[in-house]
């Protein structure tokens, strides 16, 4: 199974994003890893969250992995990089990651690793 992988064990995945429609197979990664590997599930409150609500919902709750649409994940860079300073992982997939997001995002916060899941 995907989710019950090692390489969750990091201490990465301590406090993970739910924030995906269920019908999302992002979703499972938002549900399983953290629990399979003793993290926690912060789920996001319910309606339209824009980049900076997720900038402060990451900050505010510790976030250290999360999953991103591709769409998202390029919104964020351009509007929000900082937003990922205290991440450890940023999961993005369902479409092309722009490289030149993704070199924004590590310019910003050098700490993060950004992991293509396309």
């Amino acid at each position: 199974d995907l989710a019950a992988q090692t390489m969750y064990a990091n201490g990465n995945h301590a406090r993970v994003l739910f924030h995906s429609a269920m019908a999302f197979d992002a979703s499972t990664y938002e549900m399983w890893v953290p629990w399979l590997s003793g993290g926690t599930l912060v789920v996001a409150p319910a309606g339209h969250l824009d980049a900076a609500a997720y900038e402060k919902l990451i900050a505010e709750h510790g976030i250290t992995a999360l999953w991103l649409t591709a769409g998202l994940f390029r919104v964020m860079a351009e509007e929000v990089p900082e937003a990922f300073a205290g991440v450890r992982e940023v999961w993005a997939g369902g479409d092309v990651v722009p490289p030149e997001a993704v070199r924004r995002v590590m310019d910003r916060c050098p700490d993060v690793t950004v992991v293509n899941g396309y």
